[in-house]
């Protein structure tokens, strides 16, 4: 989406020119390739989940592994990528430019009291972010597990529409979630905190059904027994376990927010991704890197207050 070529490019032509049907052309081949991506990866990490048997190799682990090496050197081959572009003249001279025109950072009081306000701005769309996710996450986990045994033809087509709708939700990235709310509500922190919020449903929702499916069946099973209702089953049986591990999911998921709001924030939805956007725009290098300082201060401490949260839930 930024000129690096691929689908995100395609968006952003399409985004730009208001062609919708080239747009979810394009977000539908992102959630093939992402659906793609997780079948695949599911079926690696079950077999190397398993117990190591020395009677024969696994094909698939073999096909695996054979396959992404054949892709990494097609890859290579087919993006005709140039190693010694790295170290040309060209790429030392601008790299040297750019070094020294963006150090020592820009201290001036206006640009600092700017980016602290900022600052509160891009926390304040992280969290609400994570919230939205967070509760989406939770009430959707149940139906989007795998139940165990046997379920009826409807549990099972209900929690194949829940799987799918996750994974459209996080094969989208956040900037394009972020476009089309921006489209919808006008530039804001609001569009960026729901766009966070929808793609990190994605994630949490998989990473909370997973955890789910893993949990000791036995309670469940005997409120079950004893003619629980499912929501009492739900709310007894299966979220006192999930509690600890569903926000220490949640906890992670904050630290990656908050690094997204730049992302959401360089398309105009506020906060410090919207400030260094204006300030790349202008290339005042000095000023960008104090915006990048503030950017990696406040990931320290989210990632920090995240570590002691979690250290408080074990």
């Amino acid at each position: 989406m930024v000129g690096a070529g691929g689908l995100g490019y395609q968006l952003a032509l399409s985004f730009a020119s208001l062609r919708w049907e080239q747009v979810w052309s394009a977000v539908y081949a992102l959630s093939l390739l992402c659906l793609t991506a997780d079948v695949a990866g599911r079926a690696v990490r079950r077999r190397l989940a398993a117990p190591p048997s020395s009677a024969r190799r696994d094909p698939v682990l073999t096909a695996a592994v054979v396959g992404a090496v054949v892709l990494v050197g097609w890859s290579c081959w087919y993006l005709a990528l140039s190693p010694a572009s790295l170290v040309s003249d060209g790429t030392v001279a601008q790299l040297g430019h750019v070094l020294g025109a963006a150090w020592p950072p820009a201290t001036d009081g206006d640009l600092l009291r700017t980016t602290g306000a900022l600052a509160v701005d891009t926390v304040q769309m992280s969290v609400v972010a994570v919230a939205v996710a967070l509760l989406g996450a939770v009430l959707l986990a149940g139906p989007a597990a795998r139940p165990a045994g046997r379920p009826s033809p409807a549990r099972r087509v209900a929690g194949a529409l829940v799987r799918g709708g996750l994974l459209l939700l996080r094969a989208v990235p956040p900037p394009v979630w972020a476009l089309v709310l921006l489209f919808v509500l006008l530039p804001g922190v609001l569009p960026g905190a729901l766009a966070l919020g929808v793609y990190t449903l994605g994630v949490l929702g998989r990473l909370v059904a997973e955890a789910t499916e893993e949990l000791d069946p036995r309670p469940r099973a005997a409120l079950t027994a004893l003619g629980a209702p499912p929501a009492g089953t739900w709310l007894y049986g299966v979220l006192p376990q999930a509690a600890g591990p569903v926000l220490a999911y949640a906890l992670y998921r904050w630290e990656v927010a908050i690094r997204d709001t730049v992302l959401v924030g360089l398309l105009g939805a506020g906060g410090l991704g919207a400030l260094l956007a204006s300030e790349l725009a202008t290339f005042d290098w000095a000023a960008g890197t104090t915006v990048l300082a503030a950017v990696v201060v406040l990931t320290w401490a989210v990632d920090l207050v995240s570590d002691r949260a979690r250290t408080a839930l074990r």
